[in-house]
């Protein structure tokens, strides 16, 4: 018979960490992505015939072989980005070796920031700021920014109401 105390949402305790998300950064944080994004918005203009644009047309084919290239780059030398109930961490890519980690309750504000060349690729950087506006971590070229951003401020939110739910138990347990 188990006596361990039931949790409220199976898998998930206050006092253990937690993975909610694991995003992968698109070539879009890269210098080579936005150079490819940038000359894939060169020309505007569609061509109704391909619902296309003609700068997709001229340069998808030769910059195809450039974007694969940095694809599997990225996925061998780059990094991913692992948001857990307690924190934002940024890891290896491949390995199990962690780069940095902010605390989710230093981080006030989650902005996004849309250079021209990530336009083609749909990303954007999310910057994580303190309660003073500083940026405390940038999150380069993540694939539709707005939800990973919108999950980080909810898991914020869980993690901050759960601190202080945990408190209010531990003053009435002491009281």
């Amino acid at each position: 018979m188990s006596t361990a105390k039931p949790q409220a949402i199976a898998g998930v305790s206050a006092e253990n960490e937690s993975i909610v998300r694991i995003v992968y950064p698109s070539i879009a944080g890269t210098a080579i992505g936005q150079g490819l994004g940038n000359l894939m918005e060169l020309i505007p203009i569609k061509v109704p015939l391909f619902h296309a644009k003609i700068s997709y047309l001229l340069f998808g084919l030769p910059c195809g072989l450039a974007a694969v290239a940095g694809y599997f780059i990225e996925k061998i030398l780059g990094v991913r980005y692992v948001l857990t109930n307690k924190s934002v961490q940024k890891w290896k890519a491949l390995g199990n070796r962690k780069v940095s980690e902010v605390l989710l309750k230093d981080v006030a504000e989650v902005a996004i920031a849309q250079s021209s060349g990530q336009v083609f690729y749909r990303a954007s950087d999310i910057h994580l700021q303190n309660a003073a506006g500083e940026s405390i971590m940038v999150l380069p070229g993540v694939s539709h920014a707005e939800v990973f951003r919108q999950t980080i401020l909810e898991a914020s939110h869980a993690q901050s109401l759960t601190a202080s739910a945990l408190e209010t138990i531990k003053a009435r347990q002491t009281a």
